[in-house]
């Protein structure tokens, strides 16, 4: 959600994780947005009684017990579920910089589910640990049927994508060569970055107020 000084909502919407890598606790490997009024209005009531100004996600799970929707987190920034949503009609960047810069509110704006964000890695290696629910083949047609937007890749722009194959390529080969050198040779050492949320989750159940 993007909401104004005093916590009123100006742009918001509500998805949920499919899956994530590893899958009880990892992070997310796809998403989607989805309509629910309850979801909505807990979380315009968090943000207007906070309140909480500018940009934020919602963590929430619904206790198995009773039903009952719990807060798990709120994370006051913006996230990666603003490419999904602003996919989808609802760009919460955009609302922001309007209202910022020139004093803007939007109008009503509503959004599909139609698009689902997908990271192809993460998501494949969280199927690997699922193959009994998700076969390779069930995998493949979740990802190649109806429309997804990815994290890197576009066709449209496949140059960060190509420069990140190029570096796990390099890692690979810098791992084959230090092992292939026996026990003399020095393994290099590396630190890979991943610009994504680490949150805590069930597989299936968690579900966000952005």
């Amino acid at each position: 959600a993007f909401a104004d000084e005093q916590g009123r909502v100006l742009a918001s919407f509500c998805g949920r994780k499919v899956r994530a890598n590893p899958p009880e606790t990892g992070e997310s490997a796809l998403i989607e947005l989805l309509h629910d009024q309850e979801l909505d209005t807990l979380g315009r009531t968090l943000v207007r009684r906070l309140p909480l100004p500018g940009p934020c996600k919602i963590d929430v799970k619904r206790d198995p017990r009773d039903g009952r929707l719990v807060v798990m987190e709120i994370n006051a920034r913006f996230t990666l579920w603003n490419y999904l949503g602003a996919v989808n009609g609802v760009n919460l960047p955009g609302v922001a910089y309007d209202y910022l810069v020139d004093g803007r509110e939007p109008g009503p704006l509503r959004y599909t589910t139609q698009y689902r964000w997908l990271d192809p890695y993460n998501d494949y290696q969280a199927c690997r640990e699922l193959w009994g629910e998700y076969g390779v083949r069930t995998w493949l047609r979740q990802i190649l049927t109806g429309d997804t937007v990815q994290d890197i890749f576009s066709w449209s722009d496949p140059q960060p994508f190509m420069r990140l194959l190029r570096h796990r390529l390099l890692l690979r080969v810098r791992r084959w060569r230090g092992s292939a050198a026996g026990p003399a040779g020095v393994r290099p050492r590396h630190c890979e970055v991943k610009l994504h949320c680490a949150v805590p989750l069930e597989a299936g159940l968690m579900q966000s107020i952005v």
